[in-house]
């Protein structure tokens, strides 16, 4: 990469923390997450905003963070070195996930508020579906899914990580407000279903209109704190070829 696109990106991530921090406060909402280590050489923040910096440089590994902070990369956010690649992953296992989700409900209570997150036609959409997250022939933990790839003319067994996603859709806007791992030889609409349900009892009234892809066409009532507001969770069903949407209680095929 040239000097002036180094600078061009550096510049532009410097706006992007600087936004984070003015309107989400996020740096500290980072601190604020809980730490279950005992007698901790390096803070968890340090660890938490690494993990931003990867996700908001789309690096492909903490391999690829590490080596930039060899380089004195992000040392001014962090306000300490960055952490080595198997320090970051043994912390991310740790991470207080129910901590992450409400940053990230934070932000979406503030994103309303300040009315960025506008309807389409007059209607708030948001769109469930599973996306793989990582994959290896070497390394698995107890939650892993499996499958067999032929390589070579050899199979092998790969394990990987799949998650549903739950994002908020409009006008200029993609939010990703949660997430449900899968949990080994787990479908996706089970995950979805949980997922769909947590989202209703947390903010009930996010959406108007649930988006999802044809493994989801058999419609399950779930509903949010109180009744408030009522919402379709999609149950799995792969033979399905078409595509529905739910609106407040309804399904349309």
């Amino acid at each position: 990469m040239d000097a002036p696109a180094e600078e061009s990106g550096a510049s532009l991530l410097g706006r992007t923390l600087a936004y984070a921090n003015k309107i989400f406060d996020l740096p500290r909402q980072l601190e604020a997450l809980p730490d279950h280590r005992q007698k901790p050489e390096i803070p968890a923040e340090v660890f938490a905003k690494s993990l931003l910096l990867l996700w908001i440089c789309r690096l492909p590994s903490f391999n690829a963070l590490e080596a930039l902070g060899r380089q004195g990369w992000g040392r001014r956010f962090l306000r300490h070195s960055m952490p080595s690649a198997d320090q970051l992953g043994r912390h991310a296992a740790m991470l207080d996930v129910p901590g992450l989700r409400g940053v990230l409900g934070g932000m979406y209570t503030r994103l309303s508020r300040n009315k960025v997150l506008l309807p389409l036609r007059g209607h708030r959409l948001a769109a469930v579906d599973a996306h793989e997250i990582n994959s290896s022939y070497k390394r698995c933990c107890p939650d892993c899914q499996t499958r067999q790839i032929t390589v070579k003319g050899q199979t092998r067994t790969q394990y990987y990580h799949r998650a549903a996603v739950f994002q908020l859709i409009g006008p200029g806007f993609r939010l990703l407000l949660d997430f449900e791992l899968l949990g080994p030889h787990e479908d996706e609409g089970a995950a979805a279903l949980r997922l769909l349900q947590r989202v209703l009892d947390t903010h009930p009234r996010c959406f108007d209109i649930l988006l999802g892809d044809g493994l989801y066409p058999t419609p399950q009532r779930t509903t949010g704190q109180g009744g408030a507001n009522d919402g379709v969770g999609l149950a799995n069903h792969p033979s399905c070829r078409r595509s529905p949407c739910c609106h407040r209680g309804s399904v349309w095929t």
